[in-house]
């Protein structure tokens, strides 16, 4: 799944860093290579891959864990939500568990933490008519704490119910 011209954009752009050729690693084209990595994306994915591929056991710090994995079942949008507002629930790791030491609790940033104002799933169906197939999913406020509400990508209008304050 990607883009017809994806090879030619690599060579065009000098991007394959490896220069390994096809198969292309795209965690090493696209995915960043800082040292903060180990404390914010590399664990995020690991959590996040262990949540879809839970017959896989990775260490949360594996830098050579694969950028995108098919996950082993079919995931639904409160799969999507729930990841993204995750804190590493049911883990060592996780900020206010009662498993693990305190240097385990403050040692990756949580997915979903406090400061997230906002959260986005964008849905494109292909079993509904075309001028409803999109649908973007919103939620305000920190993730952990709010719920996401549908909108059809295509309208030019915020329904009321949404836009009045409580």
């Amino acid at each position: 799944m990607a883009s017809a011209d994806l090879e030619e954009m690599i060579q065009n752009y000098h991007l394959d860093l490896d220069q390994t050729g096809n198969p292309y690693n795209l965690r090493h084209i696209f995915g960043s290579h800082a040292d903060s990595d180990y404390e914010y994306n590399i664990p995020c994915r690991w959590y996040i891959q262990k949540l879809f591929n839970p017959s896989e056991e990775k260490k949360p710090n594996d830098p050579e864990m694969p950028f995108a994995k098919k996950p082993e079942y079919l995931l639904t949008i409160e799969d999507f939500k729930y990841a993204l507002s995750s804190r590493h629930q049911n883990t060592v790791y996780a900020p206010y568990g009662k498993e693990g030491t305190e240097q385990d609790h403050q040692a990756f940033r949580p997915i979903g933490f406090q400061r997230n104002q906002e959260l986005s799933i964008l849905q494109l169906r292909n079993d509904v008519p075309k001028d409803i197939a999109g649908v973007q999913w919103l939620a305000l406020g920190p993730n952990a704490f709010n719920g996401i509400a549908p909108y059809y990508v295509n309208i030019l209008d915020t329904p009321a119910v949404y836009r009045t304050n409580c």
